[in-house]
């Protein structure tokens, strides 16, 4: 590791030790009240043979649980199975939930997609708050712009879900919610979720997303700071469920379509690799390292 990371390397000094072998970053300090409390698993070595190293194809991979031509998720056919007259009888409230996230085929079945989506977290708002999710006025004074309110407005009549959305944003409505950090759109969504799930939506699954870990330059900054972002908002989102008594019905699942090679670039970066960890939280969580570590020696043709 050290050899093949020469510039990014993270010193064992620098980390918070799980175990003998392993250390979270120090940014996820947030994280390790709920790793020594026995809440938060780690599953080593997640991936598949013969990775995908392309962001898309890898992304459908990952949300088909199909290598070859999976046209749907493996969580949308797990909702049908709860929900299976979803598009002639749709349940009170939303299968799943989407926020800010941009991986829709995790959640189609067959016919049907079983999550409402929203585009962030203001999304969520606009439609809590009684306004329309997608402004049909505001477009440009062309064909496009014609075109375009028409499919804001027929998207704005499908919101059928508009009356309990906006029943349990102002349910969940904390006047003492934890600080979830840097107000950009991952703790935004996991607040609007924190939200939703206080308010009891009803919804099974909540699915938001962290960018910017395609690190091929300037990792050692850029990832400082995601680790601290993403640290902090989960531990938020786990007090705040906590705070309420809802965090024994809630298990958060962190995943990516891949990880990174072992040796740093000349760029400071590390390049698409293939078997990443997948971290589990939740105070019903049965905590620990789980799986076995990939072995550094043994790498492919492309390392």
């Amino acid at each position: 590791y050290y050899q093949a990371r020469p510039t990014l390397a993270i010193p064992q000094a620098s980390t918070l030790q799980l175990t003998d072998d392993f250390g979270l970053n120090a940014e996820l300090g947030a994280l390790e009240e709920l790793w020594g409390d026995g809440k938060m698993a780690v599953v080593q070595g997640v991936g598949y043979p013969d990775h995908n190293l392309s962001h898309f194809r890898s992304t459908d991979i990952v949300a088909t649980a199909d290598t070859e031509s999976g046209t749907t998720g493996w969580m949308g056919r797990g909702l049908l199975e709860e929900f299976p007259d979803y598009e002639t009888n749709p349940p009170p409230a939303p299968p799943a939930v989407q926020i800010g996230a941009s991986v829709p085929v995790l959640f189609q079945a067959e016919s049907t997609n079983l999550a409402m989506t929203f585009a962030n977290a203001q999304a969520v708002e606009r439609v809590a708050s009684g306004v329309a999710a997608y402004d049909p006025d505001d477009v440009p004074a062309t064909r496009f712009g014609e075109e375009l309110a028409f499919v804001r407005a027929l998207a704005n009549a499908s919101v059928i879900y508009r009356e309990v959305i906006q029943q349990a944003y102002e349910a969940g409505a904390s006047a003492n919610a934890p600080d979830y950090g840097p107000l950009y759109e991952m703790p935004k969504s996991l607040a609007a979720t924190a939200r939703l799930i206080k308010g009891r939506l009803g919804a099974r699954v909540y699915l938001v997303s962290l960018d910017g870990f395609d690190t091929h330059a300037r990792q050692a900054n850029v990832h400082t700071f995601l680790r601290g972002a993403r640290g902090q908002a989960v531990d938020a989102f786990m007090n705040d469920l906590r705070a309420s008594g809802d965090a024994e019905r809630v298990v958060v699942m962190t995943f990516s379509e891949f990880g990174r090679r072992l040796a740093e670039n000349g760029s400071g970066g590390t390049d698409h690799g293939t078997a990443a960890p997948t971290v589990v939280v939740g105070d019903s969580v049965n905590g620990g390292m789980f799986g076995g570590f990939p072995d550094l020696t043994a790498l492919d043709d492309k390392g």
